[in-house]
């Protein structure tokens, strides 16, 4: 038998910490140090986090499984794919695995059988600037009047997510091999042997 699934959904960032905006600051500020800005009517009003979460980012899972048997041997196989898009850029995630059962009988008394899993890993680690939109002051606009990134208070989270590149690939499988053999009557003398594998790069 075959089973076909996919999953769609979509994940956002349900509440957002309340900060000041370009007026609120601006005026905060003012009455620490009078006349640090003369007209707080004309001054940018940058919402960091507008910026730096995506709305909607998408998550995939999508699953294919194939089982059967015959007189003498049995098999599932399994394939998976899971994606996500992650709600702030390069924080995504992608992920394959397969999954083998098998077995087989030799004779009426000798079986033996595989499982096998893997998984195959492309992660982008995520630029941190959660922390940084929220220090970041929100009368600063992100970008200069040539389209380069402005210097912020508190540091720009956009540059940091434009000029961040952190990917991390890996393998990894877990198997287990086995034979079974009956004998006499009420006896059964089983072997197996497990292994694991794992290997990683990040660049």
């Amino acid at each position: 038998s075959i089973v076909v699934s996919l999953d769609q959904s979509f994940e956002s960032v349900a509440n957002q910490v309340g900060v000041m905006n370009g007026r609120e600051f601006a005026t905060y500020i003012n009455e620490i140090t009078p006349g640090t800005f003369n007209n707080i009517d004309i001054l940018p009003d940058t919402d960091w986090q507008d910026l730096i979460f995506q709305d909607f980012a998408p998550i995939t899972n999508a699953n294919l499984s194939a089982s059967g048997a015959t007189d003498q041997a049995r098999y599932y196989l399994g394939l998976g794919y899971f994606g996500q898009g992650g709600i702030i850029p390069k924080s995504g995630l992608d992920r394959l695995t397969a999954k083998i059962n098998s077995g087989y009988d030799l004779t009426k008394n000798v079986r033996f059988g595989l499982d096998l899993s893997i998984a195959l890993t492309d992660k982008d680690n995520a630029p941190g600037v959660v922390n940084t939109a929220l220090r970041a002051w929100p009368v600063n606009s992100p970008f200069n009047e040539d389209g380069t990134f402005a210097e912020v208070e508190g540091s720009n989270p956009l540059a940091t997510i434009e000029y961040t590149n952190s990917k991390t690939q890996s393998l990894l499988g877990l198997g287990n091999l086995y034979a079974e053999v009956d004998f006499l009557e009420h006896f059964r003398f089983k072997t197996s042997a497990q292994f694991d594998f794992g290997t990683s790069r990040s660049k």
